[in-house]
């Protein structure tokens, strides 16, 4: 029994059954129709020492990789070539064993799992998964920490470079990677459960309008470099895109690598051919086809970051495909629900505790100067 969604085998991963086949013909063959890659296998033909075989007696069709059943994301589908239905006895080899040491009927058995949380009916699929908004709230923890210490650093209490020193750039790639990251993964849930084009554009709205609202407060605070293009400005632009070439499936994952080297290969066209300038200026310097950075405190283009975006959608989309029991968990650990909660609400956080650490630091620093 292997680790899968199927709703029949909770709890039985890593058993070892004897059950009965019926068959010798009859096996998996993907070589004209299906997907062996999209697969779930649920079992596998085992020998004596439980690694999976082709051989037989202990797989009597010679079933590739031993597979003998198969299961759907969710979980509430299973099929198999095995009959347990034809195993009434909890071990069935041992029929000639006398009074109390008969093994029970197969009833007994099913009662036993039913104890064990091993037969039961699946909730209705949720709209959110704890453990993506985890993920996201590890990235705004993260975005919060970097901040804060880029406050300190405005403020004086550091002195670091965090515009060239390798150690906060490299941090910065990192968190602004896991936020698009994750945006992709949330369009994928948002596609699969239909989500409506009226909600999807309330959420595009919102995000749009905090991105003004970054323009404006930026501008009060660093007025020669505000920020006309940084992460908020990306999102709102790459959510459309992404939006609207969710049904390129696995050719996603191509269109990111590209949507990633283009930067590379910009810069190699920037060195080839001066014409190609008209791209660092303001007005087309959004899309990320620049040979140098623009003066401004946040700058998120469309490339390369659209890429990662792409492959969050992609990953997502595989996942609940293939993997969905990688997220559908009914709870996770104590420890990440507060990430998961940070997770929920990273729109909000992300526009409120920038103020709020700056306000802080100010009221220090006037403090110091009451003294």
């Amino acid at each position: 029994m292997l680790d899968s969604p199927s709703l029949f085998f909770v709890g039985m991963a890593g058993s070892r059954l004897p059950i009965a086949v019926a068959h010798g013909e009859g096996y998996a063959n993907f070589a004209l129709r299906g997907d062996a890659s999209k697969a779930i296998a649920a079992m596998r033909f085992t020998d004596n020492h439980g690694a999976a075989t082709e051989a037989y007696p202990a797989n009597p069709n010679g079933s590739a990789g031993g597979l003998t059943a198969v299961t759907t994301p969710d979980g509430r589908f299973t099929a198999m070539m095995p009959h347990p239905e034809r195993v009434f006895l909890q071990h069935p080899d041992e029929l000639d064993l006398p009074g109390q040491e008969r093994p029970q009927p197969v009833d007994a058995a099913v009662a036993q799992r039913a104890e064990m949380g091993g037969i039961k009916t699946l909730p209705r699929p949720p709209n959110r998964f704890d453990t993506i908004d985890a993920l996201r709230g590890l990235a705004v923890v993260w975005m919060t920490l970097f901040h804060f210490c880029f406050d300190l650093n405005h403020f004086g209490y550091l002195r670091q470079d965090f515009y060239n020193d390798p150690f906060w750039t490299g941090q910065r790639t990192v968190i602004v990677s896991l936020f698009l990251f994750c945006a992709g993964l949330g369009q994928a849930v948002a596609v699969q459960r239909e989500q409506s084009a009226q909600r999807f554009w309330k959420r595009w709205a919102q995000v749009a309008t905090c991105a003004l609202l970054v323009t404006a407060g930026s501008y009060w605070m660093y007025p020669k470099s505000f920020i006309y293009f940084g992460v908020l400005h990306g999102i709102a632009v790459m959510l459309i895109v992404v939006r609207f070439t969710s049904g390129w499936g696995r050719w996603l994952w191509l269109a990111g690598g590209v949507a990633i080297a283009m930067k590379f290969i910009a810069s190699y066209a920037h060195s080839y051919w001066a014409g190609a300038g008209f791209l660092n200026d303001p007005a087309f310097n959004w899309l990320g086809l620049i040979s140098r950075k623009p003066i401004t405190e946040d700058y998120v283009p469309l490339l390369p970051w659209l890429g990662v975006m792409w492959w969050g959608m992609a990953a997502g989309q595989w996942v609940l495909q293939r993997r969905l029991h990688w997220v559908n968990r009914s709870s996770i650990p104590a420890a990440t629900a507060p990430l998961a909660w940070l997770g929920r609400w990273s729109l909000s956080w992300y526009m409120l505790h920038q103020p709020v650490l700056i306000g802080l630091l100010m009221a220090m620093a006037a403090l110091k100067t009451f003294k």
